[in-house]
């Protein structure tokens, strides 16, 4: 309650960040590289890499029907880019 008191636009990041670690552990190599940094007691600024920051926040980019786009209508695939990445493309339909 009292986080919410104080500016209810941090909850989305927090419980992202939070929803984040249980995901990354069914990937141990992407929990190992990526959860320390995740858990961080404190968040690193720098524009930086996020590889190279000692802590992170997680989070996702989209956007809603009442926003303009139709996330439902995006075609989107991911393909293995190698060293476990992978590239993402796509189209959205903009209303």
């Amino acid at each position: 309650m009292l986080l919410a008191e104080v500016e209810a636009g941090v909850g989305c990041p927090l419980s992202m960040t939070f929803s984040a670690v249980p995901a990354l552990r069914q990937e141990p190599d992407l929990a190992a590289e990526w959860e320390e940094r995740i858990t961080a007691l404190e968040y690193d600024p720098r524009s930086l890499p996020p590889r190279e920051k000692h802590g992170l926040l997680c989070g996702m980019a989209m956007t809603e029907k009442q926003g303009g786009s139709d996330v439902r209508a995006n075609l989107t695939a991911a393909r293995p880019a190698g060293s476990g990445e992978y590239e993402l493309t796509g189209s959205c339909t903009i209303r």
